[in-house]
């Protein structure tokens, strides 16, 4: 098959249909299926490379993509993800061999609508993939769009409550102090219980819109490569004296060459918070801070003595706004549940994972699985 991209046209008014596929034979095969739909009509182009496909996709509407993974300049799975990143809200229906379905489904998995084993279609199989397909992905749209609507708005309406929360805690700590005028005990304890649940709002308004800055740079961050180790030493220094005001030994056992590439500050805000709660849930011990390589990843342990995170809270203290209900909700400081919702989503997003093993009353250790940098791989041994 030449690289000339072979264009079949169909009826007027059809589904845009791009099929990116080097065999001539399955080209002909689709298009004599899709002219036996009874009740829908298709255009349909088929391009024999991906650059092909890629180039007819950048400058056509196409309604839908039907995708081989096997093509002369490029094969596997990365297909799926040059074609995916092009799509856009396109979208795509996979065709494999038999034998290649674990390939399908990860790509599923990754994003495409769907999949279809060639030498298992009929003409009824693939119009309705084609179909589901499109109406899958214009409800995966809408949604998107939707929940970003909802996300502006919570976000505008916690720019505008900080204000007035930051005008009537001023206020109410003025009168609780008696600087405006003699106030009875009665009055102190009420203004009192104004300050604190002001505080604890005005908490839930700044940590919400740190997560929603936090998450928007994650997506975006400014990847370098750096010392881990060097960074964790620095965070660690920080937290000594808190640490040490708190009757608590801090000690450190870093590894050495741990190069990671990422987002500097991001990757520091996540030991911060971890730091955080090993001294703030914890009253007497040790706490350690250790890192060190082992094979292509770089790993990070903070260990307390503290108090523990009871079995049947662990699957939650990742979601946000959750809160272990052992823990005093009636102090502002405890937090309002999104640190460690924000530790994990930049962790995931240097494509590690951030575990916890913790018994009541025993400690937790949180730990950070990080892939060591890329360049690390490639000459393993080297310093």
């Amino acid at each position: 098959m030449n690289d000339r991209p072979l264009v079949l046209d169909c009826q007027s008014s059809p589904i845009q249909t791009l099929l990116i596929e080097d065999k001539l034979a399955d080209c002909h095969l689709v298009q004599g299926m899709l002219a036996k739909a009874a009740d829908i009509l298709f255009n349909l182009t088929c391009a024999n490379r991906l650059a092909t496909g890629l180039e007819l996709l950048s400058r056509n509407d196409i309604d839908v993509i039907l995708l081989g993974l096997l093509l002369p300049d490029s094969k596997g799975l990365s297909t799926f993800v040059k074609v995916h990143k092009q799509a856009g809200e396109v979208p795509i229906v996979v065709l494999t061999d038999l034998g290649n379905e674990a390939i399908a489904l990860e790509s599923v998995r990754m994003g495409a609508q769907d999949y279809l084993v060639k030498g298992h279609v009929n003409t009824d199989l693939l119009v309705r993939s084609i179909r589901y397909s499109i109406e899958r992905k214009k409800g995966e749209v809408e949604l998107r769009k939707l929940n970003e609507t909802n996300r502006r708005t919570v976000v505008m309406v916690a720019h505008d409550l900080r204000s007035p929360l930051t005008a009537i805690q001023g206020c109410a700590e003025l009168l609780h102090d008696g600087d405006i005028g003699i106030v009875s005990t009665t009055q102190q304890e009420m203004l009192g219980t104004i300050i604190r649940n002001t505080q604890q709002v005005s908490l839930l308004v700044n940590t919400f819109l740190d997560f929603e800055q936090i998450r928007a740079q994650t997506l975006h961050l400014d990847r370098d490569y750096f010392s881990l180790e060097g960074m964790l030493s620095a965070v660690a220094e920080e937290f000594k004296p808190d640490a040490l005001a708190r009757g608590l030994e801090l000690r450190t056992d870093l590894g050495s060459s741990l190069l990671v590439y990422g987002g500097r500050e991001q990757l520091a805000r996540v030991f911060h918070n971890l730091l955080s709660n090993a001294i703030k849930f914890s009253d007497t011990g040790v706490i350690t801070l250790r890192a060190w390589k082992e094979k292509n990843l770089v790993l990070v342990d903070v260990i307390d003595q503290g108090r523990g995170i009871p079995k049947e809270e662990l699957p939650h203290i990742f979601e946000k706004f959750y809160r272990a209900r052992h823990l005093d909700s009636s102090n502002p400081k405890e937090g309002i549940g999104l640190g460690l919702t924000i530790a994990q989503t930049i962790v995931e997003e240097h494509g590690g994972m951030l575990r916890v093993n913790s018994k009541a009353g025993k400690g937790s250790t949180f730990s950070v699985i990080l892939p060591i940098a890329p360049e690390r791989r490639k000459h393993s041994g080297s310093h």
